[in-house]
């Protein structure tokens, strides 16, 4: 009877059962993986992450250390294939939405600033039922990137892939002048 009168309230405990289910199961995880819990800090200090590894690997990936301040902004990283850029990207994205979300970071410290935007873009494919090619897409990707709100968090995975060194270069040096 209690279902039929208030139907939305079964509905909320369900999804609050789900979600207290889920944050404890990360809790126990990243207490086991000695993951942190980050420090807030404003917006002039900048992102710092010490040991940050990618959560997500099921072998014991390589740590690494990263800061980022808004007179390092903007940084370009650059290396030989396979040499891990990817998974770098990923690993700052993750940390920082988690510790957004108040959940541990997979490092053994954090200091995260607040981000009105995270934006990050893999990858790159054409769009040709709306008659965009790779570039075209890749750079209406840019154009809406750049035009988020500040402070924003962006990164750019593969940016003028397919092109070479020369083209790629003066893509991503007008992008980083904007």
């Amino acid at each position: 009877r209690v279902m039929r009168a208030f139907p939305h309230l079964v509905e909320d405990a369900l999804t609050y059962h789900g979600l207290y289910n889920a944050l404890l199961e990360h809790l126990r995880e990243s207490v086991r993986r000695g993951f942190t819990t980050a420090v807030h800090v404003p917006c002039s200090e900048p992102l710092s992450l010490e040991r940050c590894r990618p959560y997500w690997m099921s072998e014991e990936p390589r740590a690494f250390d990263l800061e980022l301040s808004a007179t390092s902004l903007p940084t370009l990283l650059t290396g030989p294939n396979a040499s891990g850029k990817s998974t770098l990207l990923r690993a700052v994205l993750g940390a920082v939405v988690l510790a957004s979300c108040g959940l541990r970071v997979p490092a053994a410290n954090a200091r995260v600033p607040p981000f009105a935007s995270l934006i990050m873009r893999t990858g790159a494919s054409d769009r040709p039922l709306e008659d965009m090619s790779a570039f075209a897409v890749e750079m209406a990707d840019l154009r809406d990137a750049l035009a988020c709100p500040s402070p924003c968090l962006l990164l750019l995975d593969e940016f003028a892939r397919g092109t070479n060194g020369a083209e790629g270069g003066a893509r991503a040096g007008a992008g980083l002048e904007h």
